[in-house]
This record gives C-alpha cells, structure tokens and sequence, in this order.
C-alpha cells in the first residue's frame, strides 16, 4: 500500500508568508517529513525528509514541535533523533542541539526564553509499527525527564525534574508545556501510555504540573 498520512502537529506563520510546520509523515516507508508550504497551502517550497537508521543533519525522526523566534529562525523538536535542530527561514541548517533528552515539545516566551519539555527514558518506549523509538539515552545524556529554560543560543537558566518520576516536581514524561502572562509554567505528562499507571499502582502518577514563577 502507498497510501500516506501527514498529521499536522504545530503550524507557524512565518514573517515571509510561508508557515513551518512540524509534523508526522506516515506510509509503508516510515517516513517523518518537515516542510514549508506557502500560504495557498498547494505549493511546497522546501522538504526535508527520509526517515534514516542514524541521525542525519536536517532530517528526522519524529519531529514533535516547533517555535519561530522573532529573526524567523525555526526551532524543531527532532524527539527520537534527541536533538532540536534550528533552521532559517529558508530550510537552512543552522545548528543542532544535541544536549537535549527527547525533546517533545517547545516554548518560546515573549522575552524570547525556550521552555523545552524532554521527554527523557524514566520509561523505555515500547517499539512501535510506525516509529524507530530511541530505546537508550546517547552516551554522557541524563535519562531523565526534565525542563529545561534555556536562551536562544542554547546556554541553560533552568533545569528541574530529578530521578524518581512519581514525586511532585519531577516527571514521568513531560509531553507538553505552556507558561502564562505571569511566567507559571504548566507541564503535561504522558502516564497512560507510557506504563505509569500500571507501574505505580495503588499510587496516582501526576499527569499535570504547574511551577510558580519565583519572584
């Protein structure tokens, strides 16, 4: 069968017109597929694709989100690759960050701070049909998931989430994140899927945190 399915996943308008977005790309190739399109929505401009075995500069897998800074540098989350990958505005590859523990999803605040919510490998991902899970942290990573706010040349201000995932503060899988106007941060988790529930049985894993901004 060649039948392909994209799942849009975060989409941004970019300052020329064009919107990055950030998405799941499926068929009998197990394909994770980035792409510009303009605004009719009909005309691609630039694609980055081929889902490959070892990590491969401005190609992923699994890209799960994805922030336009105000210069239109686009910040992607390449989750199974453990990397965010920064391009232009253009599809040009500009650096890669390969700090990171499973990036899931992305936050730029006004002040133009990065929130990143990581993933990380408190839980093993099971294998899956359609995705190559990175099954083992890369060498000298920290398993853990973990927050971290970080400014736009990836030099980190803060970092929390510790090692046993059922304690208030840190993670089972930090899945999403959003702040608000007051700089509160709130973190969506993933406990169904990942196994949590069935692990911390009689206990309640957390599967939403908000973190008060000091003052």
């Amino acid at each position: 069968c060649d039948m392909v399915v994209v799942f849009a996943r975060w989409m941004y308008e970019l300052s020329s017109g064009a919107y990055a977005v950030s998405s799941v790309h499926l068929s009998r190739y197990e394909v994770s597929l980035f792409f510009f399109f303009n605004d009719t929505a009909t005309t691609e401009i630039y694609t980055l694709s081929l889902h490959a075995a070892l990590p491969i500069s401005g190609q992923f897998n699994l890209p799960h989100g994805i922030v336009v800074d105000r210069s239109g540098r686009v910040f992607v989350a390449d989750r199974e690759n453990s990397r965010i990958q920064i391009f232009s505005s253009d599809g040009e590859l500009l650096n890669i960050w390969d700090w990171v523990n499973r990036p899931c999803d992305l936050l730029l605040d006004q002040p133009e701070n990065l929130y990143i919510a990581e993933l990380g490998w408190s839980f093993v991902p099971s294998p899956k049909i359609h995705f190559k899970l990175m099954q083992m942290p890369p060498i000298g990573h920290d398993p853990v998931a973990r927050v971290t706010v970080c400014d736009l040349d990836g030099n980190v201000q803060s970092r929390f989430g510790g090692s046993n995932p059922i304690l208030p503060g840190n993670f089972v899988s930090s899945h999403g994140i959003w702040a608000d106007s007051r700089g509160d941060i709130y973190v969506g988790e993933v406990v169904k899927t990942s196994g949590a529930i069935e692990l911390f049985a009689p206990l309640t894993p957390h599967s939403f945190q908000k973190f008060i901004r000091a003052k």
